[in-house]
């Protein structure tokens, strides 16, 4: 059984060398891949220090939004942050206006939590 486990990993650790090998024989800079992988990096850089310099603790979750919100175009990023933004301000009103509207009955509450999540 040994013997197949090793030749196992063997063919594992050789099909991870060739990707490996293949990913950077074909890397170029020039490729929109490249391009938009880079101006991620610099985007996520530059909100991790806007963040620390604005002494906003976790810093890290503004590197995290910027990769989550990139895209390839900066109209196409713009258009999804304020979609993004107006998702989270009306979620916001209607869970505060549930809230004002349930508050003194718990079952009234948990029913319209479930037919608002289903």
């Amino acid at each position: 059984m040994k013997g197949v486990e090793n030749l196992n990993i063997a063919k594992h650790l050789q099909l991870m060398r060739h990707d490996f090998v293949e990913t950077f024989d074909n890397f170029t800079l020039d490729s929109k891949q490249s391009r938009l992988a880079l101006k991620t990096a610099f985007s996520c850089i530059i909100a991790i220090f806007l963040t620390y310099s604005l002494r906003i603790p976790h810093a890290f979750w503004a590197g995290i939004s910027t990769i989550i919100m990139m895209q390839p175009h900066a109209a196409a990023s713009l258009k999804k942050g304020w979609m993004r933004a107006g998702g989270a301000i009306i979620g916001s009103f209607l869970s505060l206006f549930l809230t004002a509207l349930t508050i003194q009955n718990p079952i009234l509450f948990s029913c319209c939590l479930f037919l608002i999540a289903s």
